[in-house]
């Protein structure tokens, strides 16, 4: 995977490079990347060379990261894009360009790893994601990190295996058919969908995923749950 990361503050840009530097791919692969402190760089690059994402900061002095992704946008290309910005403010205008994520300065690493992570998921299944929308962005999540979704009042929770979740305002049943009709996803409550292929140990009561959120299970659903937990496990050992 080639990346392309603009930032006109050297040291941030630094910091960033050496979080790049850091990553490996769920492979195990480390990852290649250019970097460029002006948009306008960045722009010409991608006349001659291809990259798999960009990563970009918004306020910058001449052309802005802002500007500079609707330009790209306007050249039909839908290349991943990861705004790194110290400012809130452009999230709304980030979504209406389809960004992959929006992170907040100083950046977090673990935050920037996990959308690699998807970004790599996307480079090997593209079409095996499950598409949300954020007050930020629209995010594609691959169904093989989704551990588990629960619904809390009016919040829609993502648990993802790397640890993280991702929150966004809706209802279940607006996700619901796009799980369900997978065989590793079940309901097993009215506020709970789990992916079975992700969770390591199982009671009457609950599931435990690998990255140790506990689910509960429905008292009337845990005959049927079970029965189809064991289908499952039984036809994976096949």
């Amino acid at each position: 995977m080639t990346l392309a990361v603009c930032d006109d503050n050297l040291q941030e840009l630094t910091i960033i490079k050496s979080f790049l530097i850091e990553y490996r791919t769920p492979s195990g692969e480390p990852i290649l990347f250019d970097s460029f402190q002006t948009a306008t760089e960045l722009l010409t690059a991608l006349h001659t060379k291809k990259y798999d994402a960009l990563l970009m900061d918004i306020i910058m002095p001449d052309t802005t990261g802002m500007e500079a992704a609707k330009e790209i946008r306007n050249n039909s290309n839908q290349i991943p894009i990861i705004f790194l910005t110290s400012s809130p403010e452009y999230a709304v205008e980030s979504y209406r360009i389809k960004a992959l994520d929006y992170l907040l300065k100083p950046i977090d690493k673990k935050l920037l790893f996990a959308a690699l992570d998807t970004i790599c998921s996307q480079l090997s299944s593209p079409n095996d994601s499950l598409a949300i929308k954020t007050s930020k962005a629209m995010l594609l999540l691959p169904f093989t990190q989704i551990e588990a979704v629960e619904i809390n009042n009016k919040t829609l929770q993502f648990h993802l295996t790397n640890g993280t979740v991702k929150s966004i305002t809706g209802k279940l049943s607006d996700y619901e058919e796009a799980l369900l009709c997978r065989e590793e996803f079940i309901k097993v409550h009215r506020s709970y969908i789990i992916n079975m292929s992700l969770m390591k140990s199982f009671s009457n009561h609950s599931f435990v995923s690998l990255s140790d959120v506990t689910i509960p299970i429905s008292r009337n659903l845990q005959k049927q749950v079970k029965e189809t937990y064991m289908s499952f496990l039984r036809a994976v050992i096949k």
